[in-house]
């Protein structure tokens, strides 16, 4: 049904029914409504808030609540960290004596750089960097907890009966060809006196690729039919369409769309009975679903290793025989099954091993397209930047250390052309990319990548935008903003520390700030806030009234993206530049509302992520992350001020929150929830592990 049709409304969840309301809603009248929201914005943000995650969950299914959820701890948590650092930091920078060569009364005074003596003026800054690397812990921590409690269904009741995946096991790895038989998977389990009797069903997944081809080329032909039929009905002409190899620029055979399009859906039925009578192809993989937990995870545990599996109990057999169950001994898998409904059935033909390559060759293929796309910039604006100055005026101008060559005094070579179009040209070309260019093609390669699960696609999106939107955001600019002979040095051999302490240096420049940061956050803000809080009306005008018919979706792992660049950026330069902070709480307070009235007016929920714990992890993951990043480049920079005893503390920080996160054990209990479940989970009630499925 459309926004609001079918649904009961929670008490208390006031809704706006624009779409049922005003039939003939127009352009102008959502710009009248922008114009009032501007004019009067707090009823918009009383309405918006007054929404509790009840209403939420209802409306926009988990993957919305736990998204503002997150939102709303980001921003809880910065804007106690803006706080600290405007009251505490920001007064220490600027009372704090400061080198001879420091502009005096520029922006830098404000930042943590050219302290007089920084071994003793830095202890501060020091202690503040470790509270806030602490702080990001215990947040994703509590969220993480606030993650298990819905993904395991420990929110509804204490004895919440576990869904089908803790009782079902995916063996992966088996003979393709000829497709494995039920009998050879159940001989396998009798083999191991613990599983005996156990299994309740075997169910073998075929390669159903091209009848799932056929089905969503139907599906597509049948949603179009019905366009052009109400098309009939409204207007009393029937509808025609251009066909051809070229129709897409508007050259072909025009021909009756209703006629062509009942065909077309007619001959894809004759090929998917005709797919179905074909000899079934097997994909090498089963699920077997037990009686109890504990078969389940007996089986992960004593049939995991094919090899040792074959030693003590003679089964699975090995070899490439027509009878042996398992040809590579490497490629076998047994593990808990994730959701059936989160299961990408035409990619089970894809082994781990042909899902890894493909990954690999598809991050390669995105790094190169969008080196071409993003180079050109920093270079531009490389070249832009080359200082022009005077013998004079490098006779008298203070002389600051090599590295603090981000503060020297600098002109641009050209004129106002060249100014603004560094100024303004090159972030909001970034910004084109970032937000546009660059999240389309991953979304469009990570669909090749051979993911067995959805939630697989989805939290693959989330990580390949997030890693390109912290490079073309974070380093590229405060690379570019460098000299030339800096940038043909960090092409050669340079230790990772200088390169995170140059990031620091030129982010905390006011090149970097004022130039970049400011007017990237202005474009993003406005465009951000500007287009989605009016986009479902725009969406709706466009569309002739139809709007509640189409489909408008949340990207989540767009949105966990962006908002994680403003969260890095600002968990950077959070001490050293300690005016940063306010703006990226302001980011999310904005980012905030404007995220949750869009999922509770407008969000479509027809296709709901059936694991959103696995992105939502990846979030936590890399929340970390960039902590540990933050750390170990205020650490760098502190090397370069000489401050060698304080960096050390630094560098210990960055390590712990490496460790967390690497190491698989407080990875799990501490930042993680697994799509599947884990033997270890039902330690707090040991007998569900034999409560019958």
């Amino acid at each position: 049904p459309g926004v609001g049709e079918g649904v009961e409304e929670p008490a208390g969840s006031k809704r706006s029914s624009w779409r049922r309301d005003n039939t003939g809603y127009t352009l102008s009248d959502a710009v009248s409504e922008l114009g009032e929201f501007a004019r009067e914005p707090v009823p918009f943000l009383m309405e918006t808030a007054g929404v509790d995650d009840d209403a939420v969950h209802h409306r926009a299914g988990l993957e919305a609540r736990l998204y503002l959820h997150f939102m709303r701890s980001m921003l809880m948590f910065f804007g106690v960290v803006a706080a600290l650092v405007t009251v505490v930091i920001l007064p220490a920078n600027c009372l704090t004596a400061k080198a001879h060569w420091m502009p005096y009364g520029d922006f830098s005074q404000t930042t943590a750089n050219g302290f007089r003596h920084p071994e003793s003026g830095l202890v501060l800054h020091l202690l503040c960097s470790l509270f806030v690397a602490c702080c990001v812990l215990v947040v994703v921590y509590l969220m993480r907890e606030h993650l298990l409690s819905f993904a395991r269904g420990a929110h509804q009741s204490e004895a919440a009966t576990p869904p089908v995946q803790a009782y079902t096991v995916e063996v992966q790895g088996m003979r393709v060809v000829p497709p494995v038989t039920e009998a050879e998977v159940a001989g396998v389990l009798d083999a191991e006196p613990r599983l005996r009797g156990e299994a309740m069903c075997v169910a073998l997944a075929n390669d159903v690729t091209e009848i799932v081809d056929r089905v969503d080329e139907q599906r597509e032909l049948i949603e179009n039919l019905a366009r052009y039929k109400e098309q009939l009905e409204n207007e009393g002409v029937r509808p025609t369409m251009l066909v051809g190899p070229l129709s897409f620029v508007y050259c072909g055979d025009r021909v009756d769309a209703i006629d062509h399009l009942s065909r077309g859906i007619r001959a894809l039925d004759a090929e998917i009975e005709a797919a179905r009578g074909k000899k079934p192809v097997g994909t090498g993989t089963a699920f077997v679903t037990f009686k109890t937990r504990a078969a389940a995870a007996a089986c992960v545990k004593s049939l995991g290793d094919a090899r040792a599996s074959h030693k003590r109990l003679g089964a699975p057999s090995i070899g490439q025989g027509p009878g042996d169950m398992c040809r590579n001994p490497a490629s076998w898998v047994v593990r808990m099954a994730p959701k059936p409904q989160d299961v990408c059935w035409r990619n089970l033909r894809y082994s781990q091993f042909q899902h890894t390559m493909l990954w690999l060759l598809g991050f390669v293929c995105l790094l190169v397209v969008l080196s071409f796309i993003v180079t050109p910039l920093f270079f531009i604006q490389v070249f832009l930047s080359l200082e022009k100055i005077t013998e004079d005026e490098i006779a008298n101008a203070p002389q600051p250390p090599a590295h603090y060559a981000a503060f020297a005094p600098k002109r641009m070579s050209g004129g106002w052309l060249t100014n603004f179009a560094v100024t303004l040209l090159t972030p909001a070309s970034l910004l084109l990319i970032n937000f546009f260019i660059m999240p389309a093609l991953v979304q469009w390669a990570v669909r090749h990548f051979g993911h067995r699960t959805n939630s697989g696609v989805r939290s693959s999106e989330f990580s390949l935008i997030f890693f390109f939107m912290i490079v073309n955001l974070l380093f590229i600019p405060a690379l570019s903003l460098g000299s030339l002979e800096e940038l043909l040095a960090v092409t050669g051999f340079v230790p990772l520390d200088r390169i995170l302490a140059s990031v620091v240096l030129y982010g905390s420049a006011g090149a970097f700030f004022i130039d970049y940061t400011a007017q990237s956050a202005l474009l993003a803000t406005a465009f951000y806030f500007l287009y989605h809080t009016n986009a479902p009306r725009i969406h709706d005008w466009a569309s002739g009234g139809k709007g509640d018919r189409l489909f408008w979706s949340f990207d989540y792992s767009y949105f966990y993206s962006s908002i994680l660049a403003v969260l890095a950026i600002g968990l950077m330069f959070a001490v050293t530049v300690p005016l940063l902070a306010p703006f990226v709480a302001l980011c999310l307070f904005t980012r905030y509302y404007t995220d949750k009235w869009q999922l509770i007016t407008a969000h479509s929920s027809k296709r709901p992520d059936p694991s959103p714990e696995r992105t939502a992890s990846s979030v936590f993951v890399s929340l970390v992350l960039m902590a540990a990043l933050a750390e170990a480049s205020f650490g760098a920079w502190l090397n370069i001020q000489g401050c060698d005893d304080l960096a050390t503390f630094a560098w210990l920080g960055s390590l712990v929150l490496l460790a967390v996160v690497a190491v698989p054990w407080t990875r799990r209990r501490f930042v993680t929830v697994s799509a599947t479940w884990l033997e270890g989970e039902a330690e707090g009630r040991p007998g569900a592990m034999d409560v019958p499925a």
